[in-house]
């Protein structure tokens, strides 16, 4: 792999893992995204853990439910994110809920309770 590859690969990596723990602006990481291929081998796992540290975060109130969405509908096309598989039902089910309100409903704290919950059953 050429040096410039090799960046790439760490840049992508990189700004993916931003994403999925939730570590620089969703703006920022989607035009960076948007860079990269979407189809590639999975590169980092999304875990039942990132969900509810964001799904915590909106319940403080220091992200929005639009945010979450956006967070989720990132992730959700993304074939370079894989699911921690002992959990992948259901973090595939609780990324397509959050990333589609407008099928699922709304996000509001007793929602985000219970799809927390849901993770952990």
């Amino acid at each position: 792999m050429s040096k410039s590859n090799s960046d790439s690969h760490a840049d992508r990596i990189s700004a993916l893992t931003q994403l999925i723990e939730g570590q620089r602006l969703l703006s920022e990481l989607d035009a960076q995204l948007k860079l990269m291929p979407f189809d590639s081998e999975p590169l980092v796992t999304l875990t039942a853990s990132h969900i509810e540290e964001t799904l915590t975060r909106f319940t403080n109130g220091a992200i929005s439910d639009s945010h979450v969405e956006q967070w989720a509908d990132l992730i959700e096309v993304r074939d370079d994110i894989t699911f921690d598989p002992d959990y992948e039902t259901k973090i595939k089910q609780v990324i397509h809920e959050l990333a589609n309100p407008v099928l699922f409903g709304p996000l509001d704290h007793y929602r985000a309770q219970s799809l927390m919950r849901s993770l952990t059953r």
